[in-house]
């Protein structure tokens, strides 16, 4: 029999009717919620609300399920026992260290001002993006999940000075390069510089100004054309990748841009209809959530019926040597969508450099055709 989620009335038909993975994904998707809502399953609710599920990793979240729902570890699959067991090692080693080290541990801004406000002074940052002051002196930070700090300062900034220590954190510099930023008593830190405009170092703000104006009376079609045609490589926003967000069956990465404003009028329309994604593989995927999870998204413009349009839009990524196409998710649903190959030939993963085993990678992503 094939059971729909309202067939079920408690927490043991639930359990009898859905494996664990099909009810981890329920309560990824909010129907979980619904569910326990409209079942009167007050308690249960409690424990796994939204507020409280969006904060939580995966390892977190499978726990809590677990607990919640008083799952029978001999029910469960040799797979979710497995993820069971390693979401319990990693929580047991991250408490031991932290509890050992007396961090308290934040998952969004609120938590952190809280924490600040309290006088803690070592501080666990997960999972979020996180602004931290830098007048507040003494502070070790810690980075969990691949925690961001987004540094939005136009000065030049001394954690050292200030006696700020940071660890496994992704620092995304919005006007700043590395050269400004001195960190020589923290550790494993990966710096963006987000100030970059284009691909093009030499473009500055003004010479893209100059080349995206609108036809001019004294310029003919060709002229205008081809000048609009340079604007290659424009960084006209910025993405930052949530984990959740990722279809390992489909191998689907969807995404919600961040726009620069000076790109309002081409964003609006280049977004009308679109639900941005790319595909990439799984192992790739882990890569760039963990490495670079904080992104620049390019565009090439182009001309459409007399104005200026974005005509494509792109992430590069440093650590995969590649330029990585972005699609449009057909079906807002992913879930329910087919995970063949049909919908995934469309794009993809070029390689900057040709030289590299293009057949092989490509062969590796299921792109080959």
């Amino acid at each position: 029999m094939n059971y729909q989620l309202n067939d079920c009335h408690s927490v043991e038909e639930l359990k009898s009717a859905f494996s664990f993975t099909e009810i981890f994904q329920f309560a990824r998707e909010s129907k979980l919620q619904d569910w326990l809502t409209g079942n009167f399953l007050d308690f249960e609710l409690d424990r796994l609300n939204q507020d409280r599920i969006e904060s939580m990793s995966d390892d977190d979240l499978r726990l809590e399920i677990c607990e919640t729902f008083q799952i029978d570890v001999e029910d469960l699959s040799e797979d979710e026992a497995r993820s069971i067991e390693l979401a319990l090692e990693n929580r047991d080693n991250r408490e031991t260290y932290l509890t050992d080290q007396n961090f308290v541990i934040v998952s969004k801004q609120s938590e952190l001002v809280q924490a600040l406000m309290d006088g803690h002074k070592k501080i666990c940052l997960c999972k979020n993006q996180f602004s931290i002051p830098i007048l507040q002196t003494g502070i070790t930070y810690i980075g969990r999940d691949n925690a961001i700090i987004d540094v939005t300062s136009r000065d030049p900034i001394s954690f050292d000075r200030a006696d700020i220590h940071l660890e496994d954190l992704t620092l995304f510099l919005h006007y700043l390069t590395e050269k400004d930023i001195e960190a020589t008593n923290s550790r494993n830190l990966n710096i963006i510089v987000g100030k970059k405009l284009a691909l093009d170092e030499y473009l500055t703000m003004q010479d893209i100004r100059k080349q995206i104006a609108p036809r001019n009376h004294f310029e003919t079609m060709e002229l205008f054309q081809r000048r609009i045609s340079r604007l290659k490589g424009i960084v006209v926003g910025t993405v930052l990748l949530e984990e959740n967000d990722y279809d390992i069956f489909t191998q689907c990465f969807e995404f919600h841009p961040k726009w620069k404003m000076e790109f309002t009028k081409f964003a609006r329309k280049f977004s009308i209809g679109r639900n941005f994604c790319f595909y990439i593989d799984p192992e790739s995927a882990q890569q760039l959530f963990e490495c670079e999870r904080k992104l620049l998204l390019y565009a090439d413009f182009g001309v459409e019926n007399g104005e200026v349009v974005i005509l494509r839009v792109y992430f590069v990524s440093e650590l995969l040597k590649t330029e990585i196409q972005i699609g449009n998710l057909k079906s807002p649903n992913r879930k329910s969508s087919s995970s063949g190959s049909g919908g995934r030939l469309a794009y993809g993963l070029n390689l900057i450099n040709p030289q590299n085993n293009c057949n092989e990678f490509l062969s590796s992503l299921g792109l080959d055709g």
